[in-house]
């Protein structure tokens, strides 16, 4: 047996297999068994189809809270719930506490959308929503922006669970400078250098009213500043309250000096007897001083619908109270011509007339409304023909209410 032969016989396959090796060389070879295909991940949302969203939102949630769901299906359910968020079938209860759902996952800007449709809905379920929105202003640095959001949940409701703690809590006190007070409102400036804050007048959700010193003139002025993340419409709003006071042009109607639009102030005539608020906060409002302030701000409202303009926020801390006893009726920054659409979302919870929460139109019926509900806060144990003119004020039909201003001061004498 030669050596290549060897070689051969050894690394080589056989050269003379065996019969049964042959029959088996003749079949094809098996096929290689293949992986079964993947299996499709199942859809998480077409069981929610048929189901009433409420229940469905709760679903999706304890879903989303269990630790087997997968990134894909994670992110499916969110959408799901971003989209349903402001479901008809929802009430503001379950849509704030999704809005703190998506704050525990980090979503704020969802959190944010959801609260402020529920801040802008019906006044009774908003005062919650305001609050998580002035938490969140106040936790991102926005003192204005928290301010704004506490002092409209408390414009709702004064007695709402820890509104006026962290109102109080974030309002900054006037710091005084070597020079006296300064300016302290977020957006002071140079422009405003002529000004010196003696002391704070008052709070709102527009801005801020403080008492100051005109040092180019040697007077004392009310500086109003709007707070500069409350609206975005600030200038606007801003302007309209100086244009309408200037063409009502009323004794009646407090004075407005001047304003700066790029630091959102106004500077307006300083009434020492202040608010009527802070009077009836005191307690009994004399009859006699009650009757005439009536008459004074029956007369502002005349003057104001004779040139076809609705005040529109009517309450008692806009009525202010000069040195010599006349009140004056001030803060024209809702004001809307007499015909104009109204928006059921602007003014003051209490004093905003029932066909308001509608919409319509603007009318001087929504005025006298408000000034029953002023009648009502300062001579709440009014008889005789006070009564009654409150009584016709508050009526829910405005056809049945006095016409305007006018007609008001007309009853009063």
């Amino acid at each position: 047996m030669g050596l290549r032969y060897l070689f051969r016989k050894l690394f080589s396959p056989d050269p003379y297999p065996t019969p049964d090796e042959r029959v088996d060389a003749a079949k094809p070879p098996a096929p290689r068994p293949s992986s079964p295909p993947p299996r499709a991940e199942p859809d998480p949302i077409a069981d929610l189809a048929g189901l009433p969203v409420p229940e469905a939102v709760r679903r999706v949630r304890v879903a989303l809270d269990g630790a087997r769901v997968t990134r894909t299906a994670s992110l499916s359910l969110l959408r799901w719930l971003r989209e349903h968020a402001a479901h008809s079938d929802l009430t503001a209860t379950a849509r704030v506490d999704l809005a703190d759902f998506f704050l525990t996952r980090g979503e704020r800007d969802s959190a944010d959308v959801i609260l402020r449709a529920v801040a802008a809905g019906p006044l009774r379920d908003a005062p919650p929503a305001m609050m998580r929105l002035g938490d969140l202003a106040a936790q991102s640095g926005d003192a204005g922006g928290g301010l704004g959001w506490y002092e409209s949940a408390l414009a709702v409701d004064l007695e709402y669970p820890g509104a006026r703690e962290r109102h109080a809590r974030l309002k900054k006190p006037v710091r005084a400078g070597e020079a006296g007070a300064t300016l302290l409102a977020p957006d002071a400036s140079q422009a405003m250098g002529r000004f010196e804050l003696l002391r704070e007048l008052g709070r709102g959700g527009a801005g801020a009213v403080y008492l100051a010193r005109d040092k180019r003139v040697g007077r004392e002025v009310a500086l109003k500043l709007y707070h500069p993340q409350a609206r975005a419409d600030r200038n606007a709003r801003l302007r309209g309250e100086a244009q309408v006071a200037a063409a009502v042009a009323s004794p009646c109607v407090v004075r407005v000096h001047d304003l700066f639009e790029d630091t959102g102030a106004l500077v307006m005539e300083h009434c020492a007897g202040g608010a009527l608020r802070t009077r009836i906060a005191r307690g009994t409002v004399d009859p006699r001083e009650a009757h005439g302030w009536l008459r004074d701000v029956a007369r502002a409202l005349a003057h104001t619908h004779a040139r076809r303009w609705v005040h529109r926020d009517l309450k008692p801390g806009n009525v202010l109270v000069r040195a010599d006893g006349r009140a004056v009726l001030t803060d024209y920054g809702l004001a809307r011509r007499a015909g104009q659409p109204a928006s059921a979302l602007e003014g003051t919870a209490g004093y905003v007339p029932p066909e308001a929460r509608a919409g319509g139109t603007v009318e001087p019926t929504a005025d006298t409304y408000a000034f029953g509900a002023l009648m009502r806060d300062l001579v709440p144990g009014a008889a005789g023909p006070l009564a009654e003119l409150m009584a016709a004020c508050l009526a829910d039909d405005p056809a049945t209410r006095p016409r305007d201003g006018a007609a008001l001061a007309a009853r009063l004498g």
